[in-house]
C-alpha cells in the first residue's frame, strides 16, 4: 500500500479555481499510480483548503497525518531537497507514505527520518510538490 501526505499551505489568497486545478492534478496523479483516494491525506496548515472539501482525510498538523499513515502500517518517507539519498539510489519501502511539503525544499524533516531527494539539475533547484509527486510515484511504479 502506498500513501501520500500533502501539505496545503497557501499564505497568499489563491483563487478557488487554481486550488481546484492543483487538487485535481494531485488526485489524477495519485489515482494513475494506484494510490487510493482514501490514502491521500491533506495537511491544511493555513485553513485554506476549506473551499475544496476533498473526500480525503484533512488534518491540521503533520503529526496527525503521520499518525493516520503509521496506523495503516506505512513507513514515512520525506521528499526533501537536502536529503542524503537521491531518488536514483533510493529503495522504496513496500508500504511507503510519501510526505511532500508546501514545496520541494520547505518541509521540516525530523532527524533520523527516512528521506529522499530528487536531483534533476546540477544546481539546487526548488520544485513544487505538484511536480515532485508524479516523479516519485513514477519512480516507484517503474521499479
Amino acid at each position: 500500500m502506498t500513501s501520500v501526505i500533502i501539505h496545503w499551505d497557501h499564505k497568499q489568497p489563491m483563487d478557488v479555481n487554481n486550488q481546484r486545478y492543483i487538487y485535481q492534478l494531485w488526485d489524477y496523479v495519485c489515482r494513475s499510480y494506484g494510490v487510493l483516494t482514501q490514502n491521500v491525506i491533506y495537511v491544511d496548515l493555513e485553513g485554506s483548503l476549506g473551499a475544496l472539501s476533498p473526500p480525503n482525510p484533512v488534518v491540521y498538523k503533520l503529526e496527525d497525518a503521520l499518525s493516520i499513515a503509521e496506523s495503516q502500517g506505512c513507513v514515512p518517507v520525506y521528499v526533501h531537497g537536502s536529503a542524503e539519498v537521491s531518488l536514483s539510489n533510493f529503495e522504496h519501502p513496500e508500504h511507503a507514505c510519501y510526505i511532500f511539503g508546501p514545496n520541494y525544499n520547505s518541509l521540516r524533516v525530523p532527524e533520523g527520518a527516512v528521506s529522499v531527494k530528487i536531483q534533476l539539475f546540477a544546481e539546487p533547484f526548488n520544485l513544487f510538490s505538484q511536480t515532485v509527486l508524479p516523479i516519485i510515484l513514477y519512480d516507484r511504479f517503474r521499479r
